[in-house]
């Protein structure tokens, strides 16, 4: 895992709040990080968040950053690397992204992903994937903003237990 300090700034990317940093998430970051699954419409409980952050932090393959304003969580990303049978380096794959809706279009999500892109790069991966809802036209808009195209659809399958 790559530390990021907690003042890390990302170039290029102009920030609209002078109180906010980006830091690798913690444990104690579980109850802020359900709120945000919660935005997404994915409901949870602080214990199964918790759970989650403690399985995915103990995986160097997986990253969580979070977004604070004034030592307040409003926004994460998680990201992991991995290798795929199309190319000879590992690709880096935008899992989750979230803003409070109300610190939205302020530039968090963009360093959110910045810092993703950041880190899947110095772990070696030659590009980042990221799938996003087929409802979620605003974020299929900031993506393609930020420099992501359009490539293909995913398909998904559920297993019961």
């Amino acid at each position: 895992m790559t530390n990021f300090k907690d003042d890390y700034e990302c170039e290029g990317v102009e920030l609209q709040h002078q109180h906010s940093n980006i830091r690798p998430a913690e444990l104690k970051d579980a109850e802020d990080i359900v709120q945000l699954m919660l935005e997404l419409g994915y409901p949870c409980t602080v214990d199964q968040m918790k759970s989650r952050l403690e399985h995915l932090m103990a995986d160097q393959t997986h990253e969580t950053f979070v977004a604070m304003i004034d030592r307040n969580v409003v926004g994460m990303v998680g990201a992991y690397v991995s290798h795929i049978y199309e190319k000879d380096a590992p690709i880096g794959r935008i899992i989750a992204l979230c803003v409070m809706r109300e610190f939205r279009h302020r530039g968090l999500g963009k360093l959110l992903i910045t810092n993703a892109e950041q880190w899947v790069k110095s772990q070696g991966a030659s590009s980042v994937i990221v799938n996003s809802g087929l409802k979620r036209k605003d974020a299929h808009e900031f993506y393609k903003d930020i420099g992501y195209s359009t490539k293909g659809l995913s398909f998904l399958k559920e297993f019961r237990k």
